[in-house]
């Protein structure tokens, strides 16, 4: 049987891959500790859609924090993607 810690982590996967894209997008840019003007930039989008989308990933995901969601993103398997 698998552990508590092991369900959680999976369930933490599955949000993750249920996301839509826009608020997956965003979940890269705050990984990546970037600001709310750099990720809009990055994607081409506005601040305020920015802000929308990270509200609305903090509800999806059941965290309070950018903090708490880059701790799911460890426990739920995510990688970061960056540029050399």
């Amino acid at each position: 049987s698998a552990s508590p810690r092991m369900m959680y982590d999976e369930e933490i996967a599955q949000r993750i891959q249920r996301l839509p894209p826009r608020q997956r997008d965003v979940f890269h840019g705050v990984l990546k500790g970037l600001l709310t003007k750099q990720i809009a930039a990055q994607l081409g989008i506005s601040d305020s859609t920015v802000k929308s989308a990270r509200r609305a990933l903090l509800v999806r995901m059941q965290a309070e924090t950018s903090l708490e969601l880059v701790a799911m993103a460890l426990r739920g398997g995510m990688t970061v993607k960056t540029r050399s």
